[in-house]
């Protein structure tokens, strides 16, 4: 009878291998401005009191254009396809941003987007050039039934 050579004793070398061939792989994070539903930029005592506020992408970007954020953020490599989940991000939570913290490129360096009663966007952002955010209270036209 031949006897069949035990692997039990590899394993353990066998999974460092494998650990260590996969852990070469690094995640980098994208270099633009990437949009997001989740606070980083704004401490989360200011989220207590963003409201959702329903607003399609379409009107979304037409108040990033009268900030003049537009246009920065898209020529810095702002994807027009993520204006949708911040849109989605402000229906639902009240809340959303772009980070654009890993883009040297861009002379934004975040924005984040509240919602606020009645149907008011508040926008909160910081131009890479200066030391301190800025704030602007754009009011929203009703909701036409």
């Amino acid at each position: 009878m031949t006897r069949i050579p035990s692997l039990l004793p590899l394993l353990p070398a066998l999974a460092l291998l494998l650990c260590l061939g996969c852990a070469h792989e690094r995640y980098l994070p994208p270099a633009r401005p990437v949009a997001g539903m989740f606070p980083t930029v704004v401490p989360p005592q200011h989220l207590a009191q963003a409201v959702p506020l329903p607003l399609s992408p379409q009107e979304l970007q037409e108040q990033l254009e009268k900030a003049a954020l537009w246009e920065p953020l898209v020529q810095s490599g702002f994807p027009q396809e993520e204006v949708a989940l911040l849109s989605r991000s402000l229906t639902r939570r009240g809340y959303g941003e772009v980070d654009g913290r890993r883009c040297p490129a861009s002379p934004v360096a975040w924005v984040a987007l509240l919602g606020e009663a009645p149907r008011t966007l508040r926008l909160q952002y910081r131009l890479r050039r200066e030391d301190s955010p800025r704030e602007l209270l754009l009011p929203l036209p009703p909701v036409s039934p």
